[in-house]
């Protein structure tokens, strides 16, 4: 990949050049490579942020600017200083504080959404996305928003790797009524510990993602360890339902709906408290096996649902065939809903088509006060997410 244009100094030279010394800053508070437009709004609401004009040529210039004062919030023009997708990645990778990122460009730019998404899967996070032109009034609110995020570690490397013995474990994350927020259920989530990362998602490791006979194994395991906590929920009072996940291949198991109702039976439950959320709907195809498998589910009582609705190409063609009874809208469009003006239009039309269609829609990844009030208004039927982390429960 090609350098990004700088002119023919010292790197030096250029860091020192590139930064603003006018006045007393306030170090907490970076503009990186932003123009004098949002320079202006914040001396103008009062703030007086570092400014880094052009960004440092090579990785440890952005650690050497950065890491010796505490910066807690980030304004980045990711198109600014005339750098380029990979060198901006390798500097903001380089620099050690948890520094709040706020991306900054015109508004309905695609190109934003599409770096947020680069820098996502290089384990950067972006918080928000601040569009110009602009007033010091939505400044003002942006960046309280901002300083009002709870701190947070950087997220699990993109690809871990798996040496050890497995011991899985079960979260259950509790799901809400949108409308009254009291819980409806419960969505078992998976966890086993890595040696070097703890707990984690075994879907995020390869070796495991790919081994259909662990998914296999997993499946029926969840559905064991949800069968009990179910069981014990309701003879403490509890109404509501459990979810567990099950990948298309597996619905290819010849006697899966006869050891579904097995389990069920033994449990003295009722099929419509279990929920089956299909994942990877999109390997479903044609395939016999998978349709009567899903057929006989549904007229036997169990609640089919669509998880991460929204990410792939066939999630209209997958609806419009198979008795989904139930809609989970894809986190990566509930954490646009802040910045991004399409994911509202979205996340909004979906809800209208779930209630037209007459099933439930669930809005997951909820970590926001403004997420939940955009979903509630617009007729979201439960929601879950790490918001309401408070009241889960978990069993091993």
């Amino acid at each position: 990949m090609s350098s990004p244009l700088i002119p023919k100094r010292t790197e030096r030279d250029d860091l020192d050049n590139s930064v603003s010394t006018q006045g007393c800053v306030d170090s907490s508070l970076l503009l990186a490579g932003c123009g004098q437009t949002l320079h202006e709004l914040c001396l103008a609401l009062g703030e007086t942020p570092r400014v880094l004009e052009q960004y440092p040529p090579t990785r440890s210039g952005w650690a050497e600017f950065i890491d010796p004062i505490p910066v807690d919030i980030m304004f980045l023009d990711p198109r600014g200083a005339n750098t380029n997708p990979q060198r901006l990645v390798e500097g903001l990778s380089a620099i050690e504080q948890d520094i709040k990122l706020i991306l900054v460009g015109p508004f309905a730019d695609p190109l934003l959404e599409l770096y947020v998404d680069y820098l996502s899967l290089h384990n950067i996070r972006v918080d928000d996305i601040f569009h110009l032109p602009s007033t010091i009034k939505k400044l003002e609110t942006t960046l309280s928003k901002t300083r009002d995020l709870s701190d947070r570690s950087r997220a699990w490397p993109v690809v871990p790797t798996w040496k050890s013995a497995i011991a899985t474990t079960f979260h259950f994350q509790p799901q809400f009524s949108a409308r009254n927020l009291e819980q409806t259920g419960a969505e078992a989530l998976a966890r086993i510990h890595h040696p070097q990362l703890g707990l984690i998602n075994p879907l995020q490791v390869p070796e495991l993602r790919h081994d259909q006979r662990y998914l296999d194994d997993l499946f029926w395991e969840a559905v064991d360890q949800s069968l009990h906590a179910l069981r014990d929920w309701s003879d403490k009072g509890y109404c509501g339902t459990v979810s567990v996940n099950v990948s298309a291949a597996t619905l290819k198991q010849a006697d899966l709906v006869t050891r579904m109702n097995r389990k069920v039976d033994s449990y003295g439950l009722h099929p419509y408290r279990f929920i089956l959320e299909l994942v990877e709907t999109g390997q479903i195809g044609n395939d016999p096996i998978m349709f009567k498998t899903l057929l006989q589910l549904s007229q036997d009582g169990y609640i089919l649902s669509m998880d991460d609705f929204g990410q792939g190409y066939s999630s209209l063609w997958q609806l419009s065939r198979i008795p989904f009874g139930e809609i989970k809208l894809d986190h990566s469009l509930v954490s646009r809903l802040q910045w991004s003006d399409r994911a509202q239009k979205l996340v909004s039309a979906v809800i209208g088509l779930a209630r037209q269609l007459g099933v439930n829609i669930v809005a997951e990844g909820i970590e926001e006060q403004s997420q939940l009030d955009f979903v509630r208004q617009h007729g979201c039927t439960y929601v879950q997410g790490f918001l309401f982390e408070k009241s889960s429960h978990k069993i091993s």
